[in-house]
C-alpha cells in the first residue's frame, strides 16, 4: 500500500474523530494509557495525565524533587507522546503538584481491561455501544468505544458529573 493512501486514511480517520466530538477524549485517553510506557513505572506512580487543554498537557505530580524530574523532561515527555500519537498533540506540558491525590500504581494492559470493565455499569456499557454504532469504521468506532470508557471512568475517580452525550 502506498504511503499516501495511509496518510489519507489517517486523515479521514482524524477529521472523523473530530466531527464526533472524540478527538481530545481519545488522544487523553491513549495518553493516559501510553502513560507508563512513555514516563517509565516509577515517574508513572508519583505523575499523571489530568487534563488535555487544545495542546497544553496537564500533569499532577508528586510534590517535591518528583515535580523538579518530571519538569526537566518536559520536552522529552511532548515529543515521544506526539512521536506515538502521529501528530502534534502536545505542545506544552504544564505541571500541577498533586494536592493529597494518590497515584495509582500502573496496571497492565489486562488488568487495565478488567479494571474498566468492572467500574462501568451495564446501562454505561450500553450507552456507548448505542453511541458508536453509528460508526460505521471498525478500528475508529473501537478507538471511540476505548475513549469513551476511560472519560466515564476518569470523571468517576474525580467526581465529575456525567457529560451530557
Amino acid at each position: 500500500m502506498r504511503r499516501s493512501a495511509l496518510t489519507s486514511l489517517s486523515a479521514i480517520l482524524r477529521s472523523a474523530a473530530t466531527a464526533l466530538g472524540v478527538e481530545r477524549a481519545a488522544h487523553e485517553a491513549l495518553i493516559a494509557e501510553m502513560w507508563p510506557e512513555i514516563a517509565g513505572l516509577e515517574t508513572a506512580a508519583h505523575a499523571h495525565p489530568a487534563q488535555l487543554r487544545g495542546t497544553t498537557l496537564l500533569l499532577e505530580v508528586d510534590p517535591g524533587l518528583w515535580v523538579q524530574e518530571v519538569s526537566a523532561r518536559r520536552g522529552q515527555l511532548a515529543a515521544a507522546i506526539n512521536h506515538r500519537l502521529g501528530g502534534q498533540v502536545v505542545a506544552e506540558i504544564r505541571i500541577r503538584p498533586a494536592r493529597g491525590v494518590a497515584v495509582e500504581a500502573p496496571r497492565s494492559a489486562e488488568e487495565h481491561r478488567e479494571h474498566e470493565r468492572l467500574e462501568l455499569s451495564a446501562q454505561e456499557l450500553a450507552a456507548i455501544d448505542q453511541t458508536v454504532a453509528e460508526i460505521a469504521d471498525p478500528e475508529l468506532r473501537e478507538a471511540a468505544r476505548r475513549a469513551m470508557r476511560s472519560e466515564i471512568i476518569w470523571r468517576k475517580r474525580h467526581k465529575l458529573p456525567a457529560t451530557d452525550r
